[in-house]
């Protein structure tokens, strides 16, 4: 990779996210950035538009808090898990309304922590829950720092866009509460999890494993 040339050294990097999905054009990145390609994937930008910001690493705290003592019907738990070997996730979330329960998992690449993970599947439930029309909704999650991130507005750098999106995307909730589960209590949807990221997995190995002789 050589000096930049003139058509790219006045690009940003909002010139690398394609502006129909909010994601990062990959074959741009591929062509001019190729050795930061890994790197910049595992950076999530937020799909909905969140302002830029300049903002120092500060200290970590442990204090957050939920308001809670108001009866909702609509309860859904999200989990995410993830591989350190190759960066892979599996997503799911777990709706609870009225005795009846609905379901989402997906698989995704290039997931830079288990945090990101997390991040990740709370938004996945935020937007089916907002695409359903749900009024009035709690979303629990077993990952203490995620919640505290939302509930104190003062998300770490690497979950900022998404946690961005997720506060966007509550705006259309007449009521909404993020609070925080333990982990015995979100086991169905660490294992809807964990079949998500399981079934990408042999997918993936099938295509990369060369034929029988």
């Amino acid at each position: 990779m050589g000096p930049a040339t003139r058509e790219t050294s006045m690009m940003v990097v909002r010139d690398l996210i394609q502006e129909d999905t909010g994601k990062w054009n990959r074959n741009l990145i591929q062509a001019i950035l190729p050795f930061e390609e890994e790197r910049i994937l595992q950076l999530q930008p937020s799909s909905r538009g969140a302002p830029d910001i300049l903002r120092w690493l500060g200290t970590k705290t442990d204090e957050y808090s939920v308001k809670t003592g108001y009866h909702v019907e609509t309860v859904v738990r999200s989990d995410a898990v993830w591989s350190e070997q190759n960066w892979n996730a599996g997503l799911s979330w777990v709706m609870t309304t009225a005795g009846e329960k609905s379901i989402g998992q997906r698989e995704t690449s290039f997931v830079s922590s288990v945090l990101v993970a997390e991040s990740l599947a709370l938004r996945d439930a935020v937007l089916a829950n907002r695409r359903l029309g749900v009024k009035e909704v709690q979303f629990e999650a077993d990952s203490a720092q995620l919640i505290m991130a939302i509930t104190s507005k003062m998300p770490p750098m690497e979950i900022y866009g998404i946690v961005e999106d997720i506060t966007r995307l509550s705006v259309d909730f007449e009521f909404v509460v993020f609070g925080w589960i333990p982990r015995l209590r979100n086991v169905e949807a660490d294992c809807i999890a964990k079949q998500a990221l399981s079934m990408f997995e042999q997918e993936v190995v099938g295509v990369l494993l060369p034929p029988p002789n």
